[in-house]
């Protein structure tokens, strides 16, 4: 037995060396932070590929951001316009810093396509105010949640996080404002302007996630209740393009105003109409609805039959 403690203590010596050797690797490399990327400072973010460009740009007036699509084809104009939500800001912070997994420091051009890095491959290039920062995007490590990416600037292949990059490849659909209004905490009032006219304010608050409406006179109500929570559920399916003019449109159908018992808060509502031409010229033109907020700060167009009943319903609620 006692031959067999020289190597009992070998064993246990290599085993502690291994465990720390691997431990320290894995620590250096998840703590490596490569760059920062900051949405604060940032003005634009380019996503391309062979098919598509996607451009999401922020107003300098305003702050917000908004979201631009259009074919790779240089001919082709812009195809689409969209308010990215809360999840764009979640996006960009988490990047901020942008960690790197490994560095794969002796990898030339020639191999670049074994880590998915090739020309057809999604590109995407962050601008601030001073710098900017390109990465192409490349395939996943397999049988992980990380992705092989390459640094334009720095010429280096990295392994990072896949998470974030993945849920910008679904920028369309993941970062959509299809909310067209918040309601906040704190509601105490509502108001009702139907074309042009003030009709109707009521106190106003949400339990439970329900509205509860009273009204001096006690009148209708559950119905304007019933008719809230439909109002609520609108969603914008399109945008009009920024830019555009919107006089056109008319006075509101009807407007609603929200606000509560801090006094910085208040949303205001507008729901318009405009008559819009379909793709051949001899079809007549169609009824279109657009919705307009404070949180939007845009003119989203909303699903008209849904409208049309919104607006019928609140005629017929707010009749003597």
């Amino acid at each position: 037995m006692a031959r067999l403690f020289p190597y009992i203590g070998l064993f246990v010596i290599t085993a502690i060396l291994l465990i720390l050797y691997f431990s320290k690797d894995d620590s250096s490399s998840r703590e490596l932070i490569w760059t920062s990327i900051s949405f604060e400072n940032l003005k634009s973010i380019r996503i391309s590929n062979l098919k598509e460009i996607i451009d999401v740009e922020r107003e300098a007036t305003t702050g917000l951001f908004w979201v631009a699509i259009q074919s790779a084809d240089p001919v082709e104009p812009v195809s689409g316009y969209f308010r990215p939500n809360s999840k764009l800001a979640d996006f960009v912070e988490s990047l901020n810093p942008l960690r790197v997994q490994r560095v794969l420091d002796f990898v030339d051009k020639h191999s670049h396509a074994e880590y998915g890095i090739e020309e057809r491959s999604t590109k995407v290039s962050f601008s601030f105010r001073d710098t900017k920062e390109e990465f192409t995007l490349g395939k996943r490590s397999y049988g992980s949640n990380s992705m092989y990416i390459f640094d334009e600037s720095k010429k280096k292949v990295l392994l990072v996080n896949s998470r974030p990059f993945e849920s910008l490849k679904r920028i369309k659909t993941l970062m959509f404002e299809r909310t067209p209004f918040v309601v906040p905490n704190g509601l105490e009032n509502v108001s009702v302007t139907v074309s042009g006219e003030f009709v109707m304010t009521a106190s106003v608050k949400i339990e439970n996630g329900k509205w509860k409406v009273k009204r001096p006179d006690g009148d209708k109500e559950s119905e304007l209740e019933q008719w809230l929570s439909h109002f609520r559920k609108l969603k914008v399916r399109s945008y009009v393009p920024p830019g555009e003019v919107v006089t056109s449109f008319g006075r509101p159908l009807f407007s609603i105003e929200l606000s509560g018992s801090d006094s910085s808060f208040f949303e205001k509502i507008q729901i318009l109409k405009k008559k819009v031409n379909k793709n051949r010229n001899d079809e007549p033109s169609v009824d279109q609805y657009i919705i307009h907020s404070l949180h939007l700060k845009a003119y989203g167009v909303i699903e008209s039959n849904a409208a049309e009943t919104l607006y019928k319903e609140l005629v017929s609620l707010l009749s003597p």
